[in-house]
């Protein structure tokens, strides 16, 4: 079985694979200080029911790759690939500085083009909020970044003298009745408008026809908040994702 590992910013996200079927998906902090006894304990507990002998990686916290990458090995006595620009891959990068581009941004485009064989939105609502644009060529052509629902609720309460640290939750209303409320209302709220519009503007430039694809922690429930109609939820796109540019490296 193969398990593909998401190392992102908050959270390392897990998925056991048997061929193309997901087994199990499976969660842990993105925690430089947690030991790798302690994260090989968590992996093996998870794992125990599966035989893993194939793995692969994509990471935006470089600290953390060769601590995960030291422990899948010795857990499981397998050499993991990590996904990185020397990749083959169903894609073609066609951006500037294709060696930038982030690598689960990459296992988001692989993915979707791999599902849909057309030109495809992604949108990944995480740590940061990116978009991932593939035309029907198949070619990664771009994208957007921007600061995520989370970030900008810490943003608010280090950079201001009163603001309190809001816990995530989504408002029914964009008047709010309270300091927390207008909050909300302003982050999340704005967030979701934000991708609307540039979600919007992307696909006038895109030029044809695309298919949306929300992925990422919060992608199910702002999903209700952005102006499209025809959005597909994919939770564990980045992890299909990275299914396939194994397969396509194999």
């Amino acid at each position: 079985m193969l398990i593909a590992i998401d190392i992102g910013n908050s959270g390392i996200t897990f998925g056991v694979f048997d061929n193309e079927t997901i087994r199990e998906t499976f969660w842990l902090k993105s925690d430089i200080n947690m030991s790798k006894i302690e994260y090989k304990t968590l992996i093996a507990t998870h794992c125990q029911n599966y035989k893993i002998d194939k793995c692969i990686i994509c990471s935006v916290y470089e600290e953390l790759t060769e601590k995960i990458k030291t422990v899948v090995s010795k857990t499981f006595n397998i050499t993991p690939f990590v996904l990185n620009k020397d990749a083959k891959l169903n894609i073609k990068l066609a951006t500037e500085k294709n060696q930038t581009i982030g690598s689960d941004r990459i296992a988001n485009a692989a993915g979707a083009f791999h599902k849909y064989k057309k030109a495809c939105i992604v949108i990944d609502i995480g740590t940061a909020t990116t978009f991932d644009i593939v035309n029907s060529k198949g070619e990664f052509t771009g994208g957007i970044i921007m600061p995520g629902i989370k970030m900008q609720l810490e943003a608010l309460n280090l950079k201001t003298s009163k603001l309190p640290l809001v816990e995530i939750s989504y408002p029914k209303n964009a008047i709010g009745k309270t300091t927390e409320q207008s909050i909300l209302s302003g982050v999340v709220l704005g967030h979701a408008k934000a991708i609307s519009g540039l979600l919007k503007k992307v696909t006038e430039e895109l030029n044809e026809p695309a298919q949306i694809i929300l992925t990422g922690g919060f992608a199910k429930n702002l999903s209700e908040y952005i102006d499209c109609k025809t959005i597909d939820i994919l939770p564990y796109l980045t992890l299909e994702g990275l299914r396939i540019i194994y397969n396509f490296n194999a």
